[in-house]
């Protein structure tokens, strides 16, 4: 097996079709402070490196509540620095020109 960041097209969660548990001193909910699960339905074609547009996250907060109407506003004010914290955590392709 390849050593490759958490999140590629390989990477054994990938081939599962599941989320990450992503590490603590990565990045927690700016919302609740619980611990977040990240997906990447964007990659590269050639490599598999993920896209940091197709990060998806999650709060455990909502998993364990089984919806996503657990009063978070998911505004970009708190959340961008979270996405960011977690596409380098997992050496995500960013697109800077569009930004």
């Amino acid at each position: 097996m390849k050593n490759e960041p958490p999140l590629w097209v390989g990477f054994p969660s990938n081939l599962r079709g599941r989320g990450l548990y992503v590490p603590e001193e990565v990045a927690k909910c700016p919302e609740c402070g619980d611990g977040l699960i990240a997906e990447c339905h964007e990659h590269e074609a050639e490599t598999g490196r993920p896209w940091d547009t197709g990060i998806e996250l999650a709060s455990l907060c909502n998993v364990r509540a089984g919806s996503f109407e657990v009063n978070h506003r998911w505004s970009q004010d708190k959340w961008q620095p979270v996405r960011d914290a977690v596409a380098k955590w997992c050496d995500a392709r960013v697109d800077y020109s569009k930004r």
